[in-house]
C-alpha cells in the first residue's frame, strides 16, 4: 500500500523486509524475542541452548548494524524509490548451527536440547533474496559471532537480566504457540 501511494502521489517510498535481525538492545524478557535471546540466555546461566522442531530449519539471520546500513542506503540512494528490499544475512543456516555460532561467540561448547517441542506459525525455512540490495553495492559485513557476543554485553548489563526461558516456554505454551510434536 505504500509503495502505491508513493507512487500515485510521487513520494518516495522504499518498503523494507527484513530477515531475522540479531543484535544488542533485543528484548531479553519478551518469550517470541527468538533464538539469540534464548540462546545467549540459556548458556550464559549454565544450560544448554533449546532448539525447536529438529535443528535443521533454515533462517536467514542479519545483523542490526547490517539492517541499519541498509536503511540508510534506502533513504540516500534514488535507486531505491518505489522498491521492495529484502534485507538478510545472504546466506541461510540451520538453527543448530546456530546455536554454535553463539557458542563460538561465548566462547562456551554446547549441546543443543531438542525437547520435541514446535511453534504454531513458525515457516520451516526463511531464505531472503538479497540480490536487490548487493546490485546497489550493500552487503552483509558484521558476522552472526559479531551480534551474538554484543548481545551477550549489551543484555548482561541491564538490571534483570536472567534466565526468562522457563517463564517464556510456559506463557507460549499456555497460548498455544508451542506445541509437542507427535
Amino acid at each position: 500500500i505504500a509503495l502505491n501511494l508513493g507512487a500515485r502521489y510521487g513520494i518516495p517510498t522504499v518498503a523494507m523486509r527484513y530477515s531475522i535481525t540479531q543484535g544488542p538492545r533485543q528484548s531479553f524478557t519478551n518469550p517470541y524475542s527468538g533464538a539469540l535471546r534464548i540462546f545467549v540466555q540459556r548458556v550464559l546461566h549454565g544450560r544448554q541452548p533449546m532448539v525447536y522442531e529438529d535443528g535443521q530449519q533454515l533462517r536467514d539471520f542479519v545483523t542490526v548494524w547490517d539492517v541499519a546500513r541498509a536503511n540508510l542506503l534506502a533513504i540516500d540512494d534514488p535507486r531505491t524509490d518505489y522498491t521492495a528490499l529484502n534485507v538478510g544475512g545472504g546466506r541461510a543456516i540451520t538453527v543448530l548451527d546456530y546455536a554454535q555460532v553463539v557458542s563460538r561467540a561465548l566462547g562456551r561448547p554446547v549441546t543443543p536440547e531438542l525437547p520435541g517441542r514446535f511453534r504454531v506459525g513458525d515457516t520451516r525455512h526463511i531464505n531472503s533474496d538479497i540480490s536487490v540490495l548487493t546490485q546497489l553495492g550493500w552487503r552483509p559485513e558484521h558476522s552472526l559471532e559479531e551480534a551474538a557476543a554484543a548481545y551477550a554485553e549489551w543484555a548482561q548489563a541491564q538490571p534483570g537480566f536472567g534466565d526468562y526461558t522457563d517463564s517464556g516456554l510456559k506463557t507460549m505454551t499456555d497460548q498455544g504457540v508451542v506445541r509437542e510434536a507427535h
